[in-house]
């Protein structure tokens, strides 16, 4: 795989510059909440270990060094190709729901977001010449990443569903911060790195405007599956051992 070729700024689940570029575009629903704090920080804060285990994978460290084999980033990469697939699919569900419940910020949230990962999903399956996601066998650790994801979509209030999504965006944008040193012009993983240095913080700050929408320590136990499941799928790319998941929390009473 040639690296020039990848360096879109574009790499796994993070879509902040299209949707920055979307935004512009259209007018932005008004603000809510802000109630309470940077509670997009205060989760990411209070599961640091799971973002440290995640930078120690063999899949992580091989993209610090350079030397993770191809092969395993590409059985990574495809997989993740399948994920934003169904994301996309889900977000536009998420929109669907929250314009049936009269949520306009969320709405259009959902909307931007869904366009954004279809433009990420459609560059991944012309790269990686995947034609249908029917043809992409996914791994144990991909399989309950979307299982969480649905899960959360089906059973939560609607809002619930960014908490979920959130650790993928914060993660990425973490994990490549810690790699920055590791840009040189020998490593052949320094797009992924520079891909996801910190950019957006769209998803973040839409949390934060909506504070009085979440139970915290509902919100923390989503938070931190999501993280376990990253965890998970950086290892299932070399074949390390899977951490164990909790079970979701119960769905919160109406806010």
């Amino acid at each position: 795989m040639s690296a020039t070729k990848t360096v879109r700024n574009w790499t796994a689940r993070r879509s902040n510059k299209v949707f920055d570029k979307l935004a512009k575009k259209r007018a932005r629903a008004p603000k809510k909440g802000g109630k309470g704090g940077e509670l997009a920080y205060e989760l990411f804060d209070a599961n640091i270990d799971v973002a440290n285990l995640a930078l120690d994978t063999k899949f992580i460290q091989g993209i610090k060094t350079g030397l993770l084999d191809p092969t395993q980033y590409g059985g990574y990469t495809v997989q993740d190709a399948i994920y934003c697939w169904h994301s996309t699919k889900n977000l536009r569900i998420l929109e669907q729901k929250a314009a049936k419940e009269g949520l306009k910020d969320l709405e259009c949230f959902a909307s931007l977001k869904a366009e954004s990962y279809k433009e990420y999903t459609d560059i991944m399956f012309q790269d990686w010449h995947i034609n249908s996601p029917a043809g992409i066998d996914l791994g144990e650790a991909a399989k309950n990443y979307l299982d969480f994801g649905h899960s959360v979509l089906r059973d939560f209030p609607p809002y619930y569903m960014i908490i979920a999504m959130l650790p993928c965006d914060m993660l990425w944008e973490w994990l490549g911060k810690q790699l920055e040193g590791d840009i040189s012009a020998t490593n052949v993983y320094s797009f992924w790195i520079e891909g996801n240095l910190p950019g957006s913080t769209s998803w973040e700050d839409f949390v934060d405007d909506h504070t009085d929408k979440y139970d915290r320590d509902i919100a923390n136990q989503i938070f931190r599956i999501g993280m376990i499941s990253e965890l998970n799928f950086f290892r299932s790319a070399c074949g390390e051992e899977l951490a164990p998941v909790p079970k979701l929390p119960p769905p919160p009473a109406s806010r």
